[in-house]
This record gives C-alpha cells, sequence and structure tokens, in this order.
C-alpha cells in the first residue's frame, strides 16, 4: 500500500487525476452492482446487469487501472533517471569549470609567491591546489601566510607582488562569467580575490591585503569541497 501511495504522489498532476476518475468510476460501478442485488427491481434486467454487464465493466476497469499504473511507474523511472543524467552532465560541467578556475589560481599563486618558502624550505612551485586534496591545500596556504611576514618588507617583493598582481588581474575578471556558473560562495570568494589583487595593484596595506587574498583562495578551496566538486 505505501508503494501505490508513493507511486501516486511521485506521478504527474494530469496522471493522478486520471487514477482519481478511474478510481470514482470502479466506486460508481460497485455501489451500482450492490443497489442491483439488493433490489426488487425486474429480475431479469437485474440479472443481467449483475452477472454479465457489470462484471465486464469492473473487470475493463481494473485492468485500465493497471496498465495505467504500470505504464507511469514506467514514465517516472524513465524522469527519475533522465533527471539523474542531467544533473550528472552539470556536475561534470561544474568540475570541468572548477579545474579551470582553479588553475588559474595556482598559477596566480606561484606567480605572485615564486620566490617566498614556507613551512620546512618548501616553495610555491611545488604546490599542486588539487581539489581532491583539501586538507593539503589550507595547511599550505595556512604556512604561506605565515610566511609572508618574513618577505613582505622585501622591497623587491613587494614590487613584484604589485607588478605581478597588476598583470593578473584582468585576466581574473574576465573569467568571472566562468565562475559564476559554479555556486554563489565560489562567486563571492573569486570577487574578493579580485578585490584583494586590486588593493594590492594600489598599494594600499599589501601586508594586510596579501593575507587576505590567500585567506579568500582557500576559501574558494573550501567551497569546492563542501560541495564536492571534484571527481
Amino acid at each position: 500500500m505505501k508503494e501505490l501511495l508513493n507511486q501516486f504522489l511521485d506521478s504527474s498532476r494530469k496522471m493522478q487525476n486520471v487514477y482519481i476518475t478511474v478510481f470514482i468510476v470502479a466506486l460508481t460501478l460497485l455501489r451500482i452492482t450492490i443497489e442491483i442485488y439488493t433490489s426488487d427491481s425486474d429480475p431479469t434486467l437485474a440479472g443481467y446487469l449483475a452477472g454479465n454487464l457489470l462484471p465486464e465493466l469492473s473487470g475493463m476497469i481494473i485492468e485500465l487501472f493497471v496498465l495505467l499504473f504500470i505504464i507511469e511507474a514506467i514514465q517516472s523511472s524513465e524522469r527519475k533517471r533522465q533527471k539523474e543524467l542531467l544533473q550528472t552532465k552539470v556536475l561534470e560541467k561544474q568540475v570541468m569549470l572548477e579545474r579551470r578556475l582553479r588553475a588559474q589560481l595556482r598559477f596566480l599563486l606561484r606567480r605572485v609567491f615564486h620566490d617566498v618558502k614556507y613551512g620546512d624550505d618548501e616553495e610555491i612551485i611545488t604546490f599542486l591546489f588539487h581539489a581532491t586534496e583539501h586538507e593539503k591545500n589550507q595547511h599550505t596556504l595556512d604556512n604561506l601566510k605565515l610566511a609572508l611576514s618574513a618577505n613582505i618588507e622585501s622591497k623587491t617583493f613587494l614590487q613584484n607582488l604589485i607588478k605581478t598582481c597588476e598583470s593578473e588581474l584582468p585576466l581574473l575578471l574576465s573569467l568571472s562569467p566562468v565562475c559564476s556558473q559554479l555556486s554563489d560562495r565560489h562567486v563571492k570568494a573569486w570577487m574578493s580575490i579580485a578585490f584583494y589583487l586590486n588593493q594590492i595593484v594600489s598599494e594600499n596595506e599589501p601586508h594586510n591585503n596579501a593575507d587576505k587574498l590567500i585567506g579568500w583562495i582557500a576559501y574558494f578551496d573550501k567551497q569546492t569541497d563542501k560541495q564536492s566538486l571534484f571527481l
């Protein structure tokens, strides 16, 4: 009974109306049959209706109901399969777009912090920034933020930081439409990254803004992990 109810609720509104109509007709025939058997009407007509016509009509209604139910079950299964297929295609597209954006962020990190050593004398060139390595990514980005303090006072580093951010900003902004096909939080992260790049270019508190830049890249990575945008 529960399966029948679930099938009814999952069916389209049009099919639900058909089920209800068939059910009402079946109840009407049943009522007529009972009334004929319990009435004192002409035995010849009553016998014909009760013994021949009504059973035939009742059987046809039941067969129609079962047939409609089977057809709707098949169609419902196909709709579900098509929906799952569509969701899979959407996910695959989002994963592909996320990889493209992630590659740009990896390239950005390597260009901006190419001469920064963090952790145990690690270099950013070795940082792969894979979506499937979320914990490692967060740990590396935290270490990179700590290493900023030791490098930001260098005039050479600061000039390179500003110059690189200036050249990367237009490309990052051009990829905003791509990011819009992911989640709102990815867009928030992407636009924040662009904002802090611009702040660095404007030479406005470069240390503080470089720290926030790394933080928003980490936030982008967190959203990908939360939404499982990787295969």
